[in-house]
């Protein structure tokens, strides 16, 4: 009869200590997602995902461009997130024939990094909303189309050099799903503060938008 307390305890203990793992929240997330900008340029934005985009011989098709990331983030405490994120932006712009005085935007190709901090401020089993800030770089090339309209030398495109830190805020939504994966919707504003510089082609030196609004759409796991 000894003996058999003893296993009940050690067997009780056991299951105690498993379900405390199992109910402890998980510090770690990996993140995929999907952005979208807005450069307040006058630049086309494809909030919904796909873009028509035109050859220039009077056909046109649905593109979905490269702008996709992905993020890391770790709990500091209950309601507080460590975040680091890498994404590629390579997306191409048509020419706009309604603005031909106006520095139009061709190809815009860059790498963007963020590390931010996470603030919850609502949350419960259905989803948590958190405010964010931080600190971004961007590394790439702006091309643009001549004043005018575009011509057949990709050569002749002015092009502005990004090697621009900058400061970012915003919101962010997070849903569960099944198990540990989540779906997230994120909207966030970015200022850079310096801003690089390049050889153009027409005389009107275009300079590379000094803002962005972005959402991103993800698919994380908690671990």
């Amino acid at each position: 009869m000894k003996y058999l307390i003893t296993l009940l305890l050690l067997t009780g203990g056991l299951l105690l200590t498993a379900q405390k793992e199992v109910q402890k929240p998980k510090q770690n997330q990996i993140e995929i997602f999907y952005n979208v900008s807005e450069f307040f340029d006058g630049s086309p934005t494809n909030w919904l995902f796909l873009q028509r985009d035109d050859d220039g011989g009077g056909e046109s098709e649905l593109r979905l461009p490269a702008t996709f990331g992905v993020q890391y983030a770790h709990r500091i405490n209950a309601r507080s997130h460590f975040q680091l994120s890498a994404s590629v932006y390579d997306k191409y712009y048509n020419y706009d024939a309604d603005r031909p005085l106006k520095n139009q935007v061709m190809q815009r190709s860059m790498y963007r990094f963020s590390v931010r901090y996470l603030r919850e401020i609502w949350g419960n089993k259905k989803g948590r909303i958190s405010l964010l800030g931080g600190l971004n770089y961007r590394l790439g090339f702006e091309d643009y189309y001549p004043l005018g309209g575009p011509v057949p030398a990709w050569g002749l495109v002015g092009t502005e050099t990004l090697n621009d830190f900058g400061i970012s805020a915003g919101v962010r939504l997070v849903k569960p799903v099944f198990g540990d994966f989540f779906l997230s919707l994120e909207a966030s504003y970015t200022r850079y503060l310096f801003f690089g510089k390049g050889d153009t082609f027409d005389s009107g030196s275009p300079k590379s938008s000094p803002q962005n609004l972005t959402l991103r759409y993800g698919l994380g796991y908690r671990f």
